[in-house]
C-alpha cells in the first residue's frame, strides 16, 4: 500500500487553521485567566509583594492579601482591586501575628483607658496571653468588657491564676490548705472567669502560695477547667534540680484532671543538669499518649527573671512577718543560711556570681551581680561571726550575708543566669513549644527589665532560626501563629485566610534582630516593618500609630 502525497496548499491551510485555534485557545486561556483574577473590589488595606506563609505553609508567587472590616476576604492577584491604603513588603515575609503565650500585663489592664503594650508590638506580637504562673486580674471579666469598649494596641486573652483565686477565697498570704467552702468557692470564680471567657487555670507551685497548696487543690481546679474546655498552664514546683520529678507531678496532675498541659517557660535552671534537656523532651514525648495535650512555651535567653525568694528555701518564700527580727534570732538565721548553701550547692553553683540585680530599693547596687554587692549596702545584713560555723568558703559566706541582708529589706528583682545555651536550642527544636516573653509591659520608665521582654520573638527568629539553625523559619511560624491559636482557642486567629481576623506581621528575614542586651534591655528590636491588628495598622516603620483595635479575646466555645 503506498500514501499519496498531501498536496502543499493543503498542508499550508491545515497548519494555518492549527495556529489560529491554538491562538484562539491561549487567548481564551488568558482571559479566562484574567477574568478569573480580576477584583474589582475595595478593600481597607492591602499588602502585597510579599512572600506569604499563611500560618502552616507558604502561599505561592507573592499573593496579595486584602482586608476589609479588620478581617482578611482576599488572597491572589486580586487585579483591578481598589484599596485606601497599600503596603508593599517587597523582599519581606508576611504571615500571621505573633502570639506571645506567656507575658503579665495585668497591671496595664483596666477600665479606664485602652491597653498599651509597645514592646510587645514592636516585636511583631499581636496577641498576648497573659494570667501566667498563678496570677491573673482579679476583675478579668471587667477588663474584658472594658477592652471591648477602649480597645488596645493588641489582642489579649487571658489564663486564670491560682494565687488569684486562692486570695479571692482564703486572703492574701494565707499558707495552709483551703476548707471545704474555701476551696468552693475558688472553683465558683474559676468557673465564672471561663465562662466570661478564659483560656484556661494557671499556677506557680515555685512561689508562695503555691508553693503550699497539695496536689489535691490543684487536680480539683484543673478538673473545673478542663469540664470549661480550657487548658492547664503551670510554673512548676522546681525548673532545677527537681525539674523531672515536677514535670512528673504536674503530668499526673493533668491525667487525673483529663485537662491538656502546657508547661510554662521550659527550661533547666541548673548547671548540673545541663545539656540533659533532650532526654527530658523525649520523656515529655512519651508521656503525650496518657494526656488530652501537652505543649509548652519558652524564651530565647540565658537567664531567667524573678524575684530574691527562689534563693531561698521553700519554707521562707513569700515571709510574711518581720524579716530583719527573723534575722536576729540565731536559730533561725542558721536554719535559713544552710537552706540557702544547701539549694545553691545542689543546682551546681559554685557562688552567688550568677544572680544580678534589676530592682532594689537601694538603687546603687542595680545592675550588680550579688558577688559585686558589700554586705554593707544592707544595714540588718548580719555579721560574718553569726555564719562561722557554716561550710562555705570566707567569699560564699561575705556573699551569704548579702543574700541575707538583701532577704531582711525585703528583697527585689532578679536576674538568673541559669540556662544552658545548648538546652534552650534544644526545647525550641521541640515541635510542641511556642514563644513565650514571660514579660511585663516595659516603657522608656522602667525600672526593672530583662532583655526578652523588648527582643525575645525577634531572637527566636534572627538567632535561633536564621544564626544558629536551631529550627526553620517555617517552624518557627508555625509555633508563633496557628499552633498557639489552636492549643489555646482563639477561633479565626493565627492563619492568613479568608474569614480570619486581619492581625498580619511584615518583617524581614534576613535582618529581624533582637538588640536588646542585659545592659540596656529597653532597646527595640529591628527588622520589624509593620503590624496590623484587626485590619488597623498600630506599628509601621518601627513607629507606634495612635490606634486601639485590640480586642479581649475569648476561647472559643
Amino acid at each position: 500500500m503506498t500514501w499519496r502525497r498531501i498536496p502543499a496548499s493543503l498542508a499550508r491551510n491545515w497548519f494555518r487553521v492549527t495556529a489560529v485555534l491554538m491562538a484562539v485557545g491561549v487567548a481564551g486561556m488568558v482571559v479566562g485567566f484574567v477574568v478569573r483574577s480580576w477584583d474589582g473590589l475595595t478593600y481597607d488595606l492591602i499588602i502585597e509583594h510579599g512572600r506569604v506563609f499563611s500560618g502552616e505553609a507558604w502561599l505561592p508567587g507573592t499573593p496579595r492579601v486584602g482586608i476589609r472590616n479588620g478581617r482578611i476576604v482576599s488572597i491572589g492577584r486580586l487585579w483591578g482591586a481598589k484599596s485606601g491604603r497599600w503596603i508593599s513588603a517587597k523582599g519581606m515575609v508576611v504571615c500571621p501575628g505573633f502570639i506571645d503565650t506567656h507575658v503579665h500585663i495585668e497591671s496595664s489592664m483596666g477600665t479606664q483607658q485602652p491597653v498599651r503594650a509597645p514592646n510587645f508590638v514592636r516585636m511583631g506580637a499581636t496577641t498576648l496571653i497573659t494570667g501566667n504562673c498563678g496570677i491573673s486580674h482579679k476583675r478579668l471579666e471587667e477588663v474584658f468588657r472594658g477592652m471591648d469598649r477602649l480597645g488596645g494596641q493588641l489582642n489579649v486573652a487571658s489564663l486564670v491564676g491560682h494565687k488569684t483565686l486562692r486570695e479571692l477565697a482564703m486572703g492574701s498570704g494565707s499558707q495552709g490548705s483551703p476548707t471545704s467552702e474555701q476551696m468552693a468557692h475558688m472553683i465558683q470564680r474559676l468557673q465564672q472567669d471561663m465562662d466570661a471567657g478564659a483560656l484556661g487555670f494557671s499556677t506557680g507551685l515555685e512561689y508562695s502560695p503555691g508553693i503550699f497548696a497539695p496536689r489535691s487543690e490543684i487536680v480539683a481546679l484543673a478538673r473545673a477547667t478542663g469540664k470549661k474546655g480550657g487548658l492547664y498552664a503551670t510554673h512548676m514546683r522546681n525548673e532545677g534540680v527537681d525539674l523531672r520529678s515536677s514535670l512528673a507531678e504536674a503530668v499526673e496532675t493533668a491525667q487525673q484532671a483529663r485537662v491538656h498541659l502546657h508547661v510554662s517557660h521550659l527550661k533547666y535552671a541548673s548547671p548540673k543538669h545541663w545539656g540533659e534537656m533532650p532526654e527530658v523532651l523525649a520523656w515529655m514525648n512519651a508521656q503525650r499518649p496518657r494526656l488530652p495535650g501537652l505543649t509548652a512555651d519558652a524564651y530565647a535567653y540565658d537567664a531567667s527573671s524573678s524575684s530574691l525568694d527562689l534563693l531561698l528555701p521553700e519554707a521562707f518564700r513569700g515571709f510574711k512577718g518581720n524579716r530583719r527580727a527573723l534575722l536576729r534570732d540565731s536559730h533561725e538565721l542558721l536554719t535559713l543560711s544552710k537552706g540557702i548553701l544547701d539549694q545553691l550547692h545542689a543546682q551546681g553553683f559554685q557562688d552567688f556570681s550568677f544572680a544580678r540585680v534589676v530592682w532594689s530599693r537601694n538603687a546603687s547596687i542595680r545592675g550588680l551581680t550579688l558577688d559585686q554587692v558589700p554586705p554593707s549596702s544592707f544595714p540588718g545584713a548580719p555579721e560574718a561571726q553569726q555564719l562561722a560555723s557554716l561550710d562555705c568558703s570566707p567569699q560564699v559566706r561575705e556573699q551569704l550575708r548579702t543574700v541575707l541582708g538583701f532577704f531582711g529589706e525585703g528583697g527585689g528583682q532578679m536576674i538568673y543566669h541559669v540556662i544552658s545555651d545548648r538546652d534552650t536550642e534544644a526545647v525550641f527544636q521541640d515541635p510542641n513549644v511556642f514563644v513565650g516573653s514571660d514579660s511585663s509591659v516595659r516603657g522608656e520608665d522602667s525600672l526593672t527589665a530583662h532583655p526578652r521582654g523588648c527582643g525575645n520573638i525577634p531572637r527566636v527568629l534572627g538567632h535561633l532560626v536564621r544564626e544558629k539553625k536551631a529550627l526553620s523559619l517555617e517552624q518557627a511560624l508555625t509555633r508563633m501563629t496557628m499552633l498557639p491559636a489552636r492549643t489555646f482557642g482563639l477561633k479565626e486567629r493565627g492563619m492568613i485566610a479568608r474569614g480570619y481576623a486581619a492581625d498580619v506581621v511584615v518583617f524581614d528575614p534576613a535582618t529581624i534582630s533582637d538588640r536588646a542586651t542585659y545592659a540596656s534591655p529597653l532597646t527595640p528590636p529591628e527588622g520589624i516593618a509593620s503590624v496590623i491588628v484587626n485590619g488597623k495598622v498600630v506599628l509601621e516603620d518601627g513607629r507606634i500609630q495612635n490606634v486601639f483595635p485590640g480586642r479581649a479575646l475569648r476561647k472559643a466555645r
